[in-house]
């Protein structure tokens, strides 16, 4: 019982270290692109070619990312006008909402 108590204690421990480790890493990752300071991908060119898609042109002109990604962006557009920051919290939004639902789908299958 002694054994079990001292590895379920490690298991916690080191679960709650990675989780730690993780939202250290997410807050210098995203606290980098706060005011548009560091920008890893292509969103200039993302948020240009919803702009156009929004004015009509069909996305599928375009290379790239899947023309349901852009009509995301376009409709987004619609909705809040042609809004840089708004398309900045979108893609982030979803990305925080996916990686949140990959990781805990993960930690429940873990079993912990």
């Amino acid at each position: 019982m002694i054994f079990k108590d001292a590895i379920t204690s490690r298991v916690v421990a080191r679960d709650l270290m990675s989780l730690i480790g993780l939202a250290i890493f997410a807050a210098v990752y995203y606290g980098s692109l706060y005011n548009y300071g560091y920008d890893w991908g292509d969103i200039g060119s993302y948020a240009q070619i919803c702009y156009e898609v929004s004015l009509g042109s069909p996305p599928t002109n375009f290379f790239g990312y899947g023309a349901g990604w852009y009509l995301l962006g376009a409709g987004l557009f619609h909705m809040v006008g042609v809004n840089f920051t708004a398309l900045m919290v979108m893609v982030y939004g979803l990305i925080c909402f996916s990686g949140g639902s990959l990781g805990c789908r993960w930690m429940i299958r873990c079993g912990t």
